[in-house]
């Protein structure tokens, strides 16, 4: 008798569970974009492993460093170009502020590249993110000075 109701308990589960299932996929499916967001899910299912159902392997070595070099090649850490054009635009500053020799003349940066930096830190401080950022790296202390 116990395990009667223990199963009639489980079937009921399972009925609200499938039910449950059927509302969110309804729900899903009144979404404008279910038709792109499921023909993406139907295409990365079907790109799983080499077709042949035989489990993942671990990445050759080769492959990996290929991966982990076009990965470095193609993302951009916003942080340190931050700080790089940062720099770019404190020698600027630290050449126009000092007397002009010409060892510091040829090593300073054209106030055309300076005008490019502030241009594209502009861009980038755009995002909260990478303004938190700017802050961090004392470059509002920096563009204060040269401005």
């Amino acid at each position: 008798r116990r395990s009667g109701l223990c199963r009639i308990g489980v079937e009921a589960e399972r009925r609200c569970e499938a039910q449950l299932r059927r509302q969110a996929m309804e729900a899903a499916a009144a979404h404008p974009d279910y038709p792109m967001w499921s023909a993406l899910l139907r295409w990365s299912l079907a790109q799983q492993g080499d077709g042949t159902g035989a489990p993942a392997q671990p990445m050759a070595r080769e492959k990996r460093e290929f991966l982990e070099r076009v990965m470095k090649e193609y993302t951009v850490d916003h942080a340190s170009r931050i700080a790089e054009l940062l720099e770019r635009v404190a020698r600027w500053a630290a050449v126009a502020d000092a007397s002009s020799s010409e060892e510091t003349a040829s090593s300073s940066p054209s106030s055309s590249a300076t005008v490019a930096a502030f241009e594209e830190l502009e861009e980038l401080v755009d995002s909260l993110d990478f303004a938190r950022d700017l802050a961090k790296l004392g470059g509002l202390r920096t563009t204060l000075d040269v401005l």
